[in-house]
């Protein structure tokens, strides 16, 4: 996910995008990505034109004139097809390639899936099964995409069973 539509700007189909990814130079006029409330749900659009304001990128989807449209619009995410991703350090990933996994503690307990990430100041939140698990590396010990699993170490409090 690159982004997520906030709100529609002006009168003429602009859309107000909350930028959330560390390449925001990828938004260009003629951008291909797809827009929808999930992966799954999305459908393919073209960005006409891009400018900045007040820290959010506004961008004018292909076809999209009016700001009724944009408002249907309102909450959806941004996502890049797998061909147009840049590759990412070791260590750090996409969001869609995270959610659904997974989360185990190291002791062999499923928590539930990843359901979502949230992204804060200090360091990203991972909601599962309504526990919310800080990404720092003494508790987020192992993402394995390749097994297809989040493994945590569980600190005190983190989860309601424990002390």
């Amino acid at each position: 996910m690159i982004g997520q539509i906030v709100a529609p700007f002006g009168l003429r189909g602009e859309a107000k995008v909350e930028c959330l990814t560390d390449l925001p130079e990828r938004y260009v006029a003629g951008l291909r990505c797809w827009v929808g409330r999930s992966p799954s749900t999305a459908h393919e659009m073209r960005v006409a034109s891009v400018r900045w304001h007040k820290g959010r990128v506004l961008v004018k989807f292909e076809g999209v004139d009016r700001v009724e449209d944009v408002e249907t619009m309102r909450g959806m995410e941004l996502f890049l097809p797998d061909s147009e991703r840049a590759n990412l350090p070791p260590g750090h990933y996409y969001d869609d390639d995270l959610i659904g996994l997974p989360v185990w503690t190291d002791d062999g307990r499923l928590l539930g899936n990843l359901e979502h990430i949230h992204h804060n100041a200090a360091n990203d939140v991972y909601e599962v099964a309504g526990i919310l698990i800080p990404v720092v590396k003494h508790v987020v010990t192992k993402i394995d995409l390749e097994s297809g699993r989040i493994v945590i170490h569980p600190i005190p409090g983190l989860l309601d069973n424990e002390s």
